[in-house]
């Protein structure tokens, strides 16, 4: 009948109250001496979660890939893939969730899927080889700009500079620029390398409406990996949220 009897000592004890299938719940009572309590606790059945099963592989060679997955929605995850299959399993609550793979400096595009209860969700992903140079050092000719801490818009102050940038293109047809931008590493990495991510595609969208062609503008974040201040610091890590520019040759 669901009915349980149990003698505690005087006090605040925590009871807790769980069934297979149901949600764990719990309450703080207060026992006087020679006092008797009644509870009534009204358990909900568990949602069936849903699985996320994905393969990533080399495009040029097809075989796997040990890579880092971000899984980002009701529930925020990072994995890694089994360095001998390039497999990846991950169970999470129902709901609408972006996935992104990055290989050492090349990730994919975020994937937008919905799970629903007991759905099973089977991603393949394709990254090409990386560039096996260091990100280079921003050109003289165009400074980084920075970021405020957080925030993946630029300041006012540098629309001007921006400005420039953009008359340059204008100027120089045959040139293209890559954006690449950063963030200090203050909290979860997934999250610092989709906002460095968001921090470059601010830019590029904002030389493309001063009239740049979108195909001459590339825009990457590498998140907290590429650090030029100490991150321990206050200034270190205002140094780390920024923007930097290259034009491709």
């Amino acid at each position: 009948n669901g009915y349980y009897e149990i003698q505690v000592m005087a006090g605040r004890p925590v009871v807790e109250a769980r069934a297979k299938g149901y949600r764990t719940k719990k309450r703080l009572v207060e026992v006087g001496k020679d006092s008797d309590i009644i509870l009534d606790f009204f358990l909900t059945r568990e949602r069936p979660k849903g699985i996320i099963i994905g393969s990533v592989y080399k495009s040029e060679t097809m075989e796997p890939l040990f890579a880092r997955v971000y899984i980002e929605g009701r529930e925020h995850k990072v994995v890694n893939t089994n360095p001998n299959t390039g497999i990846f399993r991950v169970e999470t609550e129902p709901g609408v969730y972006s996935v992104m793979v990055q290989y050492e400096a090349v990730s994919t595009p975020r994937s937008k899927i919905s799970i629903e209860p007991g759905e099973i969700e089977v991603l393949t992903f394709y990254l090409p080889r990386p560039e096996k140079t260091k990100v280079p050092v921003v050109e003289p000719s165009f400074h980084p700009i920075y970021f405020d801490y957080g925030s993946a818009h630029y300041r006012y102050e540098y629309i001007d500079y921006l400005n420039q940038i953009a008359d340059y293109l204008l100027k120089n047809q045959d040139k293209k620029i890559e954006i690449r931008g950063h963030t200090d590493s203050v909290g979860p990495e997934f999250r610092n390398l989709i906002l460095s991510q968001h921090r470059a595609e601010t830019v590029r969208d904002y030389l493309i409406s001063s009239g740049v062609e979108p195909s001459r503008i590339y825009a990457r974040g590498y998140g907290e990996n590429y650090p030029v201040g100490d991150n321990r610091t206050l200034a270190g890590r205002e140094l780390n949220r920024r923007v930097e520019f290259r034009i491709l040759p």
